[in-house]
């Protein structure tokens, strides 16, 4: 039988368990392909006080998928436009959890501020087809900023 999933907004309470979520993620398919200063800047940002720092800014908008009260994905945008952070646990990859997420993060955003005219990401390189399906399309070449590569996407 299918277990159930569910979303809802992130809560502090939720902070370890989404870094483990990010972490392992990052883990498993993007730190193979970032160099040492990557992998080191982005942990940084993805650290349990970094996010809890973070969830203070009440502009954050941020979700979390649960399978059995597990948490299993996390997206966050800030800016009202960025996706900053979006991961789910592979073992729950193509089962639609990241749409969900960000269809939930544009509504949320859209309601509040209804004349956003377009979204953003730095996609990892690993992470550009996922993007291109949510309906993101490339606007410049890779980059690297303090060791982390990114190609930057942008959904009008």
């Amino acid at each position: 039988m299918a277990q159930t999933l569910k979303t809802r907004p992130a809560r502090s309470s939720d902070i370890e368990e989404i870094c483990s979520v990010v972490e392992k993620a990052f883990d498993e398919f993007i730190a193979p392909g970032y160099s040492e200063e990557g992998v080191a800047a982005f942990k940084q940002y993805a650290n349990a006080s970094a996010l809890a720092e973070r969830f203070n800014n009440p502009e954050l908008v941020a979700y979390v998928a649960l399978c059995s009260a597990q948490i299993v994905g996390y997206i966050e945008m800030r800016d009202h436009s960025h996706i900053s952070l979006l991961a789910v646990d592979s073992g729950f990859h193509r089962q639609g959890i990241a749409r969900r997420l960000w269809t939930l993060a544009q509504s949320a955003v859209l309601e509040k501020y209804p004349d956003s005219a377009a979204f953003t990401v730095n996609s990892s390189p690993f992470a550009v087809p996922v993007y291109k399906r949510l309906g993101f399309v490339p606007v410049d070449e890779e980059q690297v900023k303090n060791g982390i590569r990114f190609i930057p996407m942008q959904k009008d």
